[in-house]
């Protein structure tokens, strides 16, 4: 702020849009723009207790033009549009100096503090009627050297210049008779100090108006696994408050010489600026004020932003009280904690975040001096920015930065020499999209080029299961630390993005849209997580509620069939146990093997070369034989907590939540038949990821999560940041699945990458398995295709489908999609990235677990007899499947009940 005698260092008028949409509004930020050269007043608005009074512009006079009646008394800027004496304000907005005291608030025009986040508006009456604010402008003797404020588009100029005012009347020389006669009483007023402010001392407290008493809402950050990648901010105020004791004491002073360079030598109240200020104002046109940054706090925590001699005796009185109370270290982290800086930021840490891309401890002089800069005006009315960001205005920016190092040597905070060598810095930053705003991060990249907007909705889950409410989390100031790991999610953008460059998604038609979630197998870590580019949009990866009704589910294919292996080793049946595999009708069902020939086998295939050559039929028979319930089970134990079922009544896909015992049991009755053995009813990719990690951890689940850590500021510490009790994923894994069958899976698995021939970094262990499933019965194109699998310390699902409307799946040149190509691509090209680094481990190989007889599997000749069955003689054939022939496989004709567009599954 300037101060009594700096010709040039008045705030101007802020203009801000109304949030209730009714044009914008207009208001004082306690500072008053210099006085122009003598001049007749003009004529004013009829004298009805308001008008716009003389107007004069900055430094030299002029500003914009005056409206018929009048111009602006020292204000520089045009009259606010008509507004609506109600509503809230802009959250987080400030006003910027009115000079003229009276009507100028006429029309409704809205106080806008930055506390809160609601402005005060009241109608405009008598006690508004003043042209003379006596403590409406910053404190200290600065003398006439000051900088001036942008020069107006009208009337005159900074330079001199013509003016479009008319003659001035009885009525102008009337308001400034007026105007003489109420500064000298409140000057007076003012001036008894001991008098008037003891009069009225104990009326007020300041209890209510510290920092930890005000809605000072503060955003949350939330941070990759790293704890130092930001992903996103949340947040309904964009703040952050910091200790500013920590920040270099040159720092501190850079940031409030411009404003109150006496702050340290007085009690709140600089009555020897007031004296100055009201003799000023009596004796010239213009007027300007004696606010120390105290007041300017009180002004800011009580909301009142009004400009009458009563708010501003009792501000006088309350910023004594505060200086009573409290250390001016304290009051100094009240107001730079409190203060806007334009740019959307309030506060000096987001300021430093805003203009430099670091926190305010590493503010040097020379930044912190652009940012006591914009303290002057932080807004501006066209909506630009400040004028003093060296983005908006590099020249005015340089002006105001000068003066600000001159008033730091006049308080005796620098010395000459240190102030001549000083240059304008070259490290502030253009004004980043998401420098403006309180929340970024939800839509779209961060900063950090990730798009991780679905963590959030995750992120906000986990912290309400553990007491924090959305509410807390937009104005509490958490740092939140998530499982996200910055290498592995950029690993899985570079491959499932379509914005990204040659991703392998951005060579397929546009309808295609792929999802990808890795987990740590050993903890339940999610360490990337794709499912689309909009937070607020639908989820690709995971579970959606859409008209009350999750969705999201995807038909897995033959990567079901881990699961229906897994619970045929439950059932004791081996994995060199053999089954059925011609296809054929079974069960209702007519089973393909997705165009497979099953020559190498016949009906005699054993489980294990099933799952590599991805028969089907061979699933369907161990669905029957184990039961439906017990293959939902397994996915269960697993990790897969929704399967979407097909309802008896409308065959549509509806959701089964299989994390209850009753809906298992039921399954067949909920939807769910024996095609889950080979995959035909969905699940999401998010489920399937944490299928693969329980086998990849040896069959021990570890619920996934996305939240490490939850820490708040300790104000008793500091400020510093402290973990919240209770809050943060316990890590506990639980056995769910026999350590010897996970073995026996992932052994298979394994055969499943090697049949492929993929290599993951150079040969490491690595388990998979592919599946695909067909758009609808009447089509030969594919909807559906994955990739599935783990490394000892990433399990990874990927998912490749339709966005929206369901077509068949291409590439851009026309070529079908299948599993063994785009989400195979995605698929190994990820890993290989990911595991780049991590320590080499190994699978702990084959345990033998069940027994090799017992599957339905004929012996296709006699010197190949079913174990169990003497040689030459006939073995029996499934009791279920008259004649013996057959077995379901790659692909099914729907049962009464089946879905159209649900009905084929492939390899």
């Amino acid at each position: 702020m300037s101060s009594y005698g700096d010709p040039n260092a008045g705030y101007g008028r802020a203009q801000v849009p109304r949030s209730d949409g009714y044009g914008y509004e207009y208001d004082d930020y306690d500072e008053a723009p210099p006085p122009p050269p003598r001049r007749e007043p003009v004529q004013q608005w009829p004298d009805n207790g308001g008008g716009y009074g003389v107007g004069s512009g900055y430094e030299g006079g002029g500003g914009y033009d005056a409206p018929p009646g009048g111009g602006y008394d020292g204000g520089g800027y045009p009259p606010p549009p008509p507004v609506r004496a109600s509503g809230s304000a802009a959250v987080g907005s400030a006003s910027v100096g009115r000079a003229t005291v009276g009507r100028a608030a006429v029309v409704g025009s809205a106080s806008v503090p930055t506390v809160g986040g609601r402005a005060r508006v009241r109608p405009a009456g008598p006690a508004d009627d003043l042209d003379f604010d006596p403590l409406g402008g910053p404190g200290g003797d600065d003398g006439a050297d000051g900088p001036g404020g942008p020069p107006g588009t009208g009337g005159r100029s900074r330079k001199g210049g013509s003016s479009s005012a008319k003659p001035a009347t009885a009525t102008s020389k009337k308001r400034k008779r007026r105007k003489i006669l109420l500064a000298s009483f409140a000057a007076v007023i003012i001036l008894m100090g001991t008098g008037a402010i003891a009069g009225t001392y104990f009326f007020d407290s300041v209890d209510a108006i510290t920092p930890d008493k005000l809605p000072n809402q503060q955003v949350t950050a939330v941070y990759a696994a790293d704890g130092k990648t930001q992903l996103a901010q949340l947040g309904a105020e964009n703040r952050i408050a910091v200790d500013v004791t920590k920040l270099k004491p040159e720092v501190q002073h850079a940031l409030i010489a411009g404003e109150d360079k006496n702050f340290y030598n007085h009690h709140g109240v600089d009555f020897a600026g007031i004296a100055r200020a009201a003799w000023n104002n009596i004796t010239s046109s213009d007027t300007q004020g004696a606010s120390t940054i105290t007041q300017q706090y009180v002004k800011f925590a009580t909301q009142d932003m009004d400009i009458s001699y009563g708010r501003k005796l009792r501000e006088a009185v309350l910023a004594r009280k505060l200086e009573d109370k409290y250390t001016k270290d304290q009051i100094l982290g009240f107001y730079l904690n409190t203060i806007p800086f334009g740019r959307g930021a309030i506060g000096v840490e987001k300021a430093a975040q805003a203009y430099f891309d670091h926190g305010a401890d590493k503010l040097t002089v020379e930044e912190a001096a652009i940012l006591g800069s914009v303290i002057k005006q932080p807004f501006s009315p066209d909506g630009s920015g400040s004028p003093y960001d060296p983005e908006v205005n590099l020249g005015e920016a340089t002006t105001r930065w000068n003066y600000v190092l001159d008033m730091m040597v006049a308080a005796n905070w620098m010395d000459s020499a240190t102030r001549q060598a000083a240059v304008y810095p070259k490290t502030w930053k253009p004004k980043s999209k998401n420098a403006s705003t309180a929340e970024w991060g939800i839509n779209g990249p961060g900063p950090s080029g990730m798009v991780t907007g679905n963590v959030l909705n995750y992120v906000y889950s986990e912290l309400a299961a553990w007491g924090i409410t959305s509410e807390m989390v937009k104005t509490g100031g958490y740092k939140i630390i998530t499982t996200i790991d910055p290498k592995i999610q950029a690993a899985a953008e570079a491959q499932a993005r379509r914005a990204v460059k040659n991703s392998v998604i951005s060579k397929t038609k546009p309808t295609v849209m792929a999802a990808i979630v890795a987990i740590n197998p050993a903890n339940g870590r999610v360490l990337a997580y794709y499912g689309g580019e909009e937070g607020t949009g639908h989820d690709y990866a995971g579970r959606n509620i859409e008209n009350g009704v999750p969705t999201g589910g995807h038909p897995p294919g033959s990567s079901m069939k881990p699961y229906t292996l897994a619970a045929a080793l439950q059932a004791n049946y081996s994995l060199e146990s053999r089954w059925l595999a011609k296809p054929g009708k079974y069960y209702t069902y007519n089973v393909q093997n997705a165009g497979r020939k099953t020559t190498v086998c016949d009906d005699y295939c054993t489980l294990e070369t099933s799952l590599v050559q991805s028969y089907n039929v061979p699933f369907i028979h161990v669905a029957k034989a184990v039961g439906v319930d017990k293959v939902v089970d397994m996915a269960h134990k697993a990790g897969v907590t929704m399967i979407w079922g097909l309802d008896p009544k409308t065959s549509m896909p509806a959701p089964v939540d299989i994390t209850k015992p009753e809906n298992i049991e039921n399954a067949r009755n909920k939807g769910i038949d024996l095609p889950v053995g080979y995959g035909q009813y969905g699940i999401t990719v998010l489920d399937h990821a944490s299928g693969m990690a329980t086998f990849a951890a040896g069959g021990i689940y570890n619920k996934p999560h996305f939240v490490v850590r939850v820490e708040k500021r300790n104000p008793n510490k500091n400020g510093a940041f402290e973990a919240v009790p209770g809050a943060g994923a316990k890590e506990k894994g639980e056995q769910t699945i026999p350590a010897g069958i996970a073995a026996d899976v992932t052994y298979a698995m394994e055969k499943v990458t090697a049949s492929h021939s993929w290599s993951i970094d150079g040969g490491r262990d690595t388990a998979s398995k592919t599946g695909t499933w067909e758009l609808n019965s009447k089509s030969s194109g594919n909807g559906h295709a994955w990739v599935v699998g783990f490394t000892k310390q990433i399990a990874v699902a990927v998912w490749v489908g339709n966005a929206g409307k369901e077509v068949t799946l291409e590439y851009t040149n026309g070529t079908d999609i299948n599993s063994g190509n785009a989400p195979a691509d995605i698929w190994n090209k990820f890993l290989d990235t990911a595991t780049k680094g991590q320590k080499r481990e190994t699978f702990p190989g084959e345990a033998g677990v069940g027994s090799d007889q017992g599957g339905n599997g004929v012996s296709p000749t006699p010197s190949a007899p079913v174990q169990g069955c003497l040689p030459l003689l006939p073995c029996p054939g499934n009791s279920d499947n008259p004649g013996g022939g057959g077995g379901p496989g790659g692909q099914n004709s729907p049962s009464p009940s089946a879905s159209p567009s649900r009905s084929r599954g492939r390899g």
